[in-house]
């Protein structure tokens, strides 16, 4: 009798329409199903019911094929601008309009240098691992989101998948100040593919008004308007947080959203400063630059405990070569579909290797009589096609950018005459 993997079992139970873009992801790119989607962290979000959390790793990768597009949805989630999100959803994510962070109601020796720390150990300590809260202050969009705003919560849920399923939940607070804001929009099915696609735990979502003396009035519309648009989208009205006095929002925030003052904004009588949310970053473009540009290489040395009674001169140790990861076989045809083509085959063997030192003689090396094959091209083809993806989506950019300035020109022009006839007219 044959032992059947829960997973499996779970995944294969979801009826096969909701399951086929995660089919479809899990044959042409298993790499990012495996780092993107592991089912602990679905299995956390529903309280450790199986059929729900395989349902919703299902939805995680059909929603994500509607939110990035049939021709980024598989590529990673970075800020290279060659994967899933654009230069749009970039500029949005560095923006800071929503920041991640820890409370530190159960870390109370956490400070301002690890604010954005993750456990990374693989335990689940709920006793050290501080609580998550996320910062949304829409004051900091440089242009209405649309979309973007969604994608980045996929970006971050990818970044902190241990703190997004975290047992006691993640906060949202939204920071309402006096100055202009630009909307996310009035989408539902946005906030359902968050709460339903997504491996998260919400725990509530706060509206936290600033007190600024003079501009009450413009800071209460701005909350009721806030309070308003998520009451429209979650279908139930946020706690509203408000004080007269800089102090009092600070105390009432703190002791209701179980945080920390240097885990809130400046505006809320906090000391968070967002360059440290800018610190972080420049530490992800490094990262996703440096693991972009070099891929990981093969580690073929037999484990330690089988070398035991081993003769380590018949060794022959072959050379590190770049594992070709599925992403780098997709191809986008001229049409606009998805096709798959199978990696190169690496071969190693006593060819290419060099024979080890034996009785302290220099080692000699054999000759490379391996041919070239089509691995090289192919990568070169690969490159080529995102570049003029990349070009694809400045040249609509600056498209934009230059019927704008047309129109405007119109108008100007259409002032201007319009003045001429005013001041002929006066002359007259």
């Amino acid at each position: 009798m044959s032992i059947v993997d829960p997973v499996t079992a779970a995944l294969a139970a979801v009826e096969s329409a909701m399951r086929q873009e995660y089919d479809e992801a899990k044959r042409f790119a298993p790499e990012r199903v495996q780092q993107e989607s592991r089912f602990v962290y679905f299995l956390r979000s529903e309280n450790g019911d199986w059929s729900k959390a395989a349902l919703r790793l299902c939805r995680y990768w059909k929603y994500r094929k509607l939110m990035f597009g049939s021709k980024r949805w598989l590529l990673p989630l970075n800020q290279t601008g060659r994967g899933a999100l654009d230069h749009n959803d970039i500029e949005i994510l560095r923006s800071g309009m929503s920041a991640f962070l820890p409370s530190t109601r159960r870390n109370h020796a956490a400070t301002t240098q690890n604010l954005f720390a993750t456990n990374n150990d693989g335990t689940n300590d709920t006793h050290n691992q501080p609580v998550p809260l996320l910062l949304v202050d829409l004051s900091r969009l440089p242009f209405p989101a649309g979309f973007s705003g969604t994608k980045c919560v996929f970006y971050l849920c990818a970044v902190f998948p241990e703190a997004f399923c975290h047992p006691d939940g993640v906060s949202v607070l939204y920071v309402v100040t006096s100055a202009r804001r630009n909307q996310l929009g009035l989408h539902k099915e946005l906030v359902s593919f968050i709460l339903q696609g997504l491996p998260i735990r919400f725990k509530n979502i706060f509206v936290a008004q600033s007190y600024e003396e003079g501009k009450e009035r413009l800071v209460d519309f701005h909350a009721f308007q806030q309070v308003r648009t998520l009451e429209f989208k979650t279908g139930f009205p946020p706690p509203h947080l408000a004080s007269d006095s800089v102090n009092g929002t600070l105390k009432l925030v703190c002791e209701t959203v179980r945080t920390d003052r240097e885990y809130l904004p400046r505006s809320l009588g906090g000391t968070f400063d967002y360059s440290q949310f800018d610190d972080w970053v420049r530490t992800r473009i490094s990262i996703e630059d440096c693991m972009g540009a070099a891929p990981p290489t093969i580690n073929n040395f037999p484990p330690i405990g089988s070398l035991r009674g081993t003769n380590f001169s018949m060794l022959r140790l072959p050379p590190s070569e770049p594992i070709y990861h599925s992403e780098a076989a997709i191809l986008t045809t001229p049409t606009g579909t998805m096709q798959h083509e199978a990696p190169p085959t690496l071969q190693y063997g006593p060819d290419t290797a060099s024979v080890p030192c034996v009785g302290g003689k220099r080692p000699e090396k054999r000759p490379n009589t391996s041919t070239s094959t089509a691995s090289k091209p192919r990568h070169t083809y690969q490159r080529q096609n995102r570049a003029i993806l990349s070009l694809s989506e400045e040249k609509d950019h600056y498209t934009r950018i230059n019927e704008n300035l047309r129109r405007d020109n119109r108008r100007l022009e259409s002032l201007l005459a319009q003045a001429r006839l005013i001041a002929s007219l006066h002359l007259t």
